[in-house]
């Protein structure tokens, strides 16, 4: 299998528990941390099963237009691989040009959550999309051996939230709309980051300008420890010298956060 990197840790490592061979399709700054399609071309071969997306992408925010997945499509259905896409983070702008993987192509899996985009991750409640009846049925066998089904309370909460999913979904509009435009601010005000914005996804990945790279778990260490604020370490994603960013708390918190931020990076000493 082919899978986007990084991303979502379990869509590439949980493969390889189960005997996989993975190659990774690796994101690019210069790209918008977009992977590149010329490199999918190169990376999929005759016996690849399956390619592995994850849109909106974590930790960037990035995210694959329908043109770009078409191209995608076009190079899965030229060997008869799948396309499994994590589509838990959805753009909350109307500018952005989105398609779930399952509504191109007959062989596209989407997978979704109640737990980024609705906002209520307490409640373990997702669901599967796809064209292909046959695997459908597949995927009820294994939840039936596994799960049975989902707790009653979950269920009724997460069918409370699908059912008002329009009032759901423009409150946390406002809230990522409002706080991307703060972060925005504090970018092109702080010499010592820069970022590839994310296209009115929650999720945020900045670069330390001047921060050694190998440093950046424990500058990240130390900022929790002497600030309060946590962020998770670019290293993490093998991308060290950056971090992610999760923006979409109240405006005060957040403001307060990248202060501190800026107050730490001209303070840390290795």
């Amino acid at each position: 299998m082919i899978a986007q990197y990084p991303s979502y840790q379990q869509l590439y490592d949980w493969p390889k528990t189960l005997g996989a061979q993975v190659d990774y399709w690796h994101i690019k700054e210069e790209n918008n941390w977009l992977p590149q399609i010329e490199e999918l071309r190169r990376l999929v071969k005759s016996n690849t099963k399956l390619i592995c997306l994850n849109n909106a992408a974590q930790p960037t925010g990035a995210i694959m237009s329908p043109k770009f997945l078409s191209e995608v499509v076009e190079i899965a259905r030229s060997v008869d691989a799948y396309i499994l896409c994590d589509e838990v983070y959805l753009p909350l702008d109307e500018e952005t040009p989105y398609s779930p993987i399952a509504d191109l192509y007959e062989k596209g899996i989407s997978t979704n959550s109640i737990s980024k985009t609705y906002s209520v991750p307490g409640i373990r409640v997702g669901w599967v999309a796809t064209q292909d009846r046959d695997l459908c049925n597949e995927f009820r066998k294994i939840r039936d051996y596994t799960l049975i089904c989902t707790g009653v309370f979950d269920d009724a909460v997460a069918s409370l939230v699908l059912k008002h999913k329009d009032k759901v979904l423009e409150r946390a509009r406002k809230i990522v709309k409002s706080n991307l435009s703060i972060l925005k601010e504090w970018v092109e005000n702080e010499p010592l980051v820069s970022m590839v914005y994310p296209n009115a996804v929650s999720v945020s990945f900045v670069k330390f300008e001047e921060l050694d790279p190998t440093k950046t778990e424990d500058f990240a260490i130390q900022l929790l420890r002497e600030k309060g604020v946590l962020i998770i370490p670019g290293n993490r994603f093998d991308l060290p010298g950056y971090a992610r960013i999760g923006y979409c708390t109240d405006e005060t918190t957040l403001r307060q956060g990248l202060k501190l931020l800026s107050e730490f990076l001209r303070e840390y000493q290795v």
